[in-house]
């Protein structure tokens, strides 16, 4: 039985009777073209068919065969130098091809197929002669079919089968075409997937046309307004505009951030904010009455405010000197801004100062009793401090005679006035001079308050009399101090 397999490009070979596996021989005018899936099916299923034909032995006419040249002659009983037996088909139309393509399995003790390729060379001259001896004599024409002598041994071309649509009648030889029926096939299924590709390519195009764009958001925050929509003007957002104050951003209509936030990949027709600055935020105004002046001068500057002092500065019973009476924000006519109230930062606070309680004016306290007088001074936030009782010899005993501070002067307020309470008249008792010599009794009425007068008679005489304005000077009697007395020394 004959051989039959695949070569590489899925095309089925078939191998007659005698031939010896012992190498390969190709000789093949075209190169043939790989098959599909599919078509490598039908051509095994024909090649099965068509097998099991060349398998039947057939007794064609004995052909010459030429040797390679530079290859010994065999002896005559060699068996590889029996032909092999051809049958040459002929069919009314051609409707296949036979490739003289054969592959063989090479035997262990065959020579290199490079030894078999040169020697395939010289064979394919050989056949030539003899095809065209063959036809003058009139002998059938193997073709390409004729045994090959590769490396001392005998080889048969196989001849490769490809199916036809056809029926094959299996009692006549099939005559096949060099030409496949699959090429135009080839070319259809190539034309088909240029055209899917360009369809394809057309459809990808058409889409990136109309996906819409997109667009990074950039960092806008502290540009004008007007600077950032011109930035974003091409980028087809629909743009909306928010506004709020912000201490970070207090210029009016600057960019202060955006929604959403900038990095962010935005399509075209998607909704992008703007918040823009409104100006600074509000401050609440503090109170400041009765704080001092560095104090709220330092608490206005914390709120970004501005604090001074007004122009002059009022007395006040309850607020201490320096420390704020009154404030008002500069421009509010009618003082409607007290604390509590919302004011933008930058604006001025005048600030109304205290000079403490206003000065007493000190009464006249002569002639009052000491009980009088303090309730007179209680009544001017004053204090009284009684002095030294004096005598006095025109205002009663416990009657004020004199004060520190006079009538009409100014004391702050809880100033203390001190006073001196009149004890009457001064008097002093005078003194006994009987017996006393001049000198003795001068030096007496001195150190008791008296003032001597006038002398009559000699200051070495003896005491005789003492008058007071005229009048006898009795002993104990009473005399203001500083009496004048004369004195009468005989």
């Amino acid at each position: 039985p004959g051989l039959s397999g695949v070569n590489e490009s899925g095309v089925a070979a078939v191998a007659a009777p005698g031939v010896a596996a012992a190498g390969v021989a190709a000789v093949a005018p075209t190169e043939p073209e790989p098959l599909g899936e599919s078509d490598a099916v039908e051509e095994v299923a024909a090649a099965e068919v068509v097998a099991s034909e060349v398998a039947a032995p057939t007794t064609p006419e004995p052909q010459s065969e030429v040797a390679p040249e530079g290859e010994p002659d065999r002896p005559s009983g060699d068996p590889l130098d029996s032909p092999v037996p051809m049958a040459e088909p002929t069919v009314p139309e051609p409707t296949a091809v036979v490739e003289p393509t054969a592959v063989l399995e090479p035997a262990p003790d065959v020579a290199t197929t490079t030894d078999a390729t040169a020697h395939a060379d010289d064979d394919h001259a050989h056949d030539d002669h003899a095809h065209d001896d063959r036809a003058a004599n009139g002998a059938p024409d193997g073709g390409h079919d004729d045994d090959l002598r590769i490396a001392d041994q005998l080889t048969t071309v196989a001849p490769v089968v490809v199916a036809h649509d056809e029926a094959v009648d299996p009692s006549e030889p099939v005559l096949y075409d060099d030409e496949r029926r699959r090429r135009p096939r080839a070319s259809v299924i190539l034309l088909v997937v240029l055209l899917l590709a360009g369809l394809g390519a057309l459809g990808y195009a058409g889409s990136l046309l109309l996906q819409p764009k997109s667009f990074e958001v950039p960092v806008l925050a502290g540009v004008p307004d007007d600077e950032a929509l011109n930035q974003i003007a091409g980028n087809d957002w629909e743009i909306s505009v928010e506004t709020e104050r912000s201490d970070s951003f207090p210029v009016p209509d600057t960019v202060i951030r955006t929604v959403p936030a900038p990095g962010v990949e935005l399509e075209e027709g998607e909704s992008f904010t703007l918040v823009l600055s409104a100006g600074p935020e509000f401050r609440i105004l503090p109170e400041l009455d009765a704080l001092g002046f560095d104090a709220a001068i330092t608490q206005l500057a914390s709120l970004g405010l501005v604090g001074i002092e007004g122009p002059e500065r009022q007395f006040s019973e309850t607020v201490p000197p320096d420390a704020v009476i009154s404030w008002q924000v500069q421009g509010d006519a009618d003082a409607s801004m007290r604390a509590g109230a919302q004011i933008l930062p930058g604006e001025t606070i005048v600030m109304t100062l205290s000079k403490g309680p206003e000065p007493r004016g000190v009464p006249n306290l002569a002639g009052q009793t000491i009980e009088q007088a303090t309730a007179a001074l209680e009544a001017l936030q004053l204090g009284l401090s009684r002095g030294e009782d004096v005598f006095s010899e025109d205002v009663p005993v416990g009657v004020i005679v004199s004060q520190d501070l006079a009538a009409d002067s100014s004391v702050e307020r809880g100033g203390i006035i001190t006073v001196q309470v009149s004890k009457g008249p001064d008097r002093i008792a005078f003194p006994a001079l009987d017996g006393l010599a001049y000198a003795d009794a001068e030096a007496l009425l001195i150190q008791n308050g008296f003032t001597i007068g006038s002398l009559l008679g000699t200051t070495d005489g003896t005491f005789v009399q003492a008058t007071v304005d005229g009048e006898d000077a009795a002993v104990g009697a009473l005399f203001r101090r500083q009496q004048v007395v004369d004195l009468i020394f005989l």
